[in-house]
């Protein structure tokens, strides 16, 4: 974390047009932290994050700025006395916690592929796009819960993959576009498109999501993840987390 503050300034000048971050995920990808951890520093530390009072709950924005100064103003992170565990822990009791903590990890998520398959492509894929990921829920008023979805996943390939991820800002205009997916990776300029959806069935929730190489229109990879959270941002997390190892796998060159 101490790395990070090199690149901090302790000024707080006039906003510019290049000062603001537009979504959860640039303002993750500036801190080089997820999603989650800068929600819960933006709740428990006070992380200065705006809202658009007159859009759904879900458009953020920040100021580079402002973080900067909140940054360098910033406490320790509380858990750093803990660095040194005592001397009277042994390794049978860290052998222990270890497993309740697995065991308890595992009430509380279950991320579970129950389908994959993987076509490697001949070709190298050289750039990247996620497409607004589709609501299929019953009854949804909203779909916060595809678009959160999208963003963390775009979060999560940008620090996997060693290529060009496409911003959410220049894929949200194809959200319930009619456009072919050739169409929409020609104009986006990439090779491959990761397209998906979110199925929300009382407290069960059905992430599935797709790799295709829109220049041959191919199947590359697929997977499907379902749980019953107890925390959704975890859930979620852990899925696009999941799921970017899996579309980096997939498009690895195949050993000689």
């Amino acid at each position: 974390m101490d790395s990070l503050q090199g690149r901090f300034s302790s000024d707080a000048p006039e906003h510019r047009s290049n000062d603001r971050l537009d979504s959860w995920g640039e303002i993750a990808t500036y801190l080089r932290r997820g999603i989650r951890t800068v929600r819960r520093w933006e709740s428990q530390e006070g992380l200065p994050v705006h809202r658009h009072l007159h859009r759904k709950s879900g458009s953020v924005y920040a100021f580079k700025s402002e973080v900067d100064a909140w940054w360098n103003n910033r406490c320790p992170p509380p858990d750093s006395s803990k660095e040194n565990l005592p001397s009277r822990w042994t390794l049978q009791n860290l052998w222990a916690i270890g497993i309740v903590l697995i065991i308890g990890l595992g009430v509380m998520i279950w991320v579970k592929p129950l389908s994959s398959g993987r076509d490697r492509p001949h070709s190298s894929i050289g750039a990247l796009a996620v497409l607004p990921f589709e609501d299929l829920s019953v009854n949804s008023e909203h779909d916060i819960l595809a678009d959160a979805m999208t963003e963390e996943l775009i979060t999560s390939l940008a620090q996997v993959m060693p290529m060009r991820i496409t911003s959410r800002n220049s894929v949200m205009r194809y959200k319930h576009s009619n456009k072919s997916l050739r169409e929409i990776a020609q104009e986006l300029n990439v090779d491959g498109l990761v397209t998906g959806s979110v199925e929300r069935a009382g407290q069960r929730v059905i992430i599935t999501i797709r790799l295709v190489d829109a220049r041959k229109d191919r199947h590359i990879w697929a997977g499907s993840f379902e749980g019953v959270p107890k925390n959704i941002l975890e859930f979620q997390e852990n899925t696009s987390h999941t799921a970017a190892n899996e579309v980096w796998a997939a498009l690895k060159p195949n050993p000689e």
